[in-house]
């Protein structure tokens, strides 16, 4: 009986070892929270002592042992023997959005959510970093096209490979609302997050995996800088009928954009007018959602204009009392409230702008 209690407390031994050496593949977030704890460390070592013949727990505790070396190289100032305390462990879990979906032949709202880690849990950044956090704008066009999922589920092009593209993506929570509302669908039109920052990158990766949106290709990332695109300041690209990504490459045109708070400087109006044009097929739309009164939001429709799209303009008042469905609902309200709330810069009359954008077939 002593043999099989060994035995069995062996097993659940090993299956933890393998939990923690998964963890440290797919999850560096909390990789980093174990590492953080003194006890858990001390038990690695311990058992590397204790059965020194065992060859599964001396790989598995050697795996992770490395892997906690690698955490120290990549932040020589963090103290892994310092466990988070609550608050920052609270700061470290994903934000949850909660948008109502009106299902067909269902009369209550169902609620789509879509978990965000940020870069940082920092309410204010530089305006280099906009990327790092969330912001009221992208909540405002992620619940937009949740109440009108026309726009995302027939974007498709007939005949070729359909793609939305999402222009400073940030944390990517406009591209992961569309990209569930395909995939709820069985839509197959694939999802390109772009941002400029390697950091925003790699975290549009993991948010992808965090929504379970990363078990086809759905979804991809990659790097993209308005100046590189043909008619700015840094191309060197004179083709019409393309984008450029920050490897050089040029990637074929799609039929959707979508952008919020991607205008914070004065040059950002041409700059995005004319990635627009770039990036979209003749016929292509693009929504693009801005807090009002921000640097080269005001100048935007002309610079649309300069380029030969046509633009639409409405006004929105993010908290004005009622969800951008239009709904009275006081739960959606308090929804719509709770999340805004979560995000960076958002206070009571907090107002935006949406510019609806279509390229002409003959542009």
């Amino acid at each position: 009986h002593h043999e099989s209690t060994d035995d069995d407390s062996f097993a659940q031994l090993l299956q933890i070892l393998a939990i923690v050496v998964s963890i440290t593949v797919f999850d560096a977030t909390l990789s980093e929270e174990i590492a953080r704890y003194p006890a858990f460390c001390r038990c690695i070592s311990s058992l590397q002592q204790q059965l020194p013949d065992d060859a599964v727990v001396q790989k598995a505790a050697a795996d992770i042992q490395a892997f906690f070396s690698t955490l120290e190289e990549l932040d020589p100032d963090a103290d892994l023997r310092v466990p988070f305390t609550e608050v920052e462990l609270q700061g470290r879990l994903p934000l949850v959005f909660g948008m109502p979906q009106q299902q067909q032949n269902q009369t209550d709202n169902q609620l789509m959510e879509i978990l965000i880690h940020q870069v940082t849990s920092e309410k204010e950044t530089d305006t280099h970093d906009v990327g790092f956090v969330m912001w009221p704008s992208s909540v405002l066009l992620s619940r937009y096209i949740v109440d009108h999922p026309s726009i995302v589920l027939d974007s498709g092009v007939s005949g070729g490979d359909s793609m939305i593209l999402e222009l400073g993506a940030g944390c990517g929570l406009v591209g992961l609302t569309a990209a569930t509302l395909l995939k709820q669908s069985g839509n197959e039109t694939r999802v390109i997050f772009s941002d400029y920052l390697d950091q925003i990158l790699d975290n549009l990766k993991r948010n992808i995996r965090l929504n379970n949106l990363d078990d086809s290709d759905r979804a991809a990332v990659t790097g993209l800088d308005f100046f590189d695109q043909p008619g700015n300041d840094d191309s060197v690209c004179d083709s019409p009928l393309c984008w450029i990504d920050m490897d050089g490459t040029k990637q074929p045109q799609v039929s959707l954009v979508l952008a919020a708070d991607v205008i914070c400087y004065s040059n950002d109006a041409t700059n995005v007018a004319n990635t627009i044009k770039a990036a979209l097929i003749p016929g292509g739309k693009a929504i693009v959602v801005s807090k009002c009164c921000r640097f080269g939001v005001e100048e935007f429709p002309d610079a649309c204009r300069d380029a030969g799209l046509e633009i639409e303009i409405t006004n929105i008042a993010a908290d004005g009392g009622r969800s951008s469905s239009g709904s009275s609902d006081d739960n959606d309200d308090q929804l719509l409230v709770h999340d805004l709330e979560q995000t960076s810069g958002y206070a009571l009359g907090y107002n935006l702008v949406m510019f609806t954008i279509n390229k002409p077939m003959l542009l």
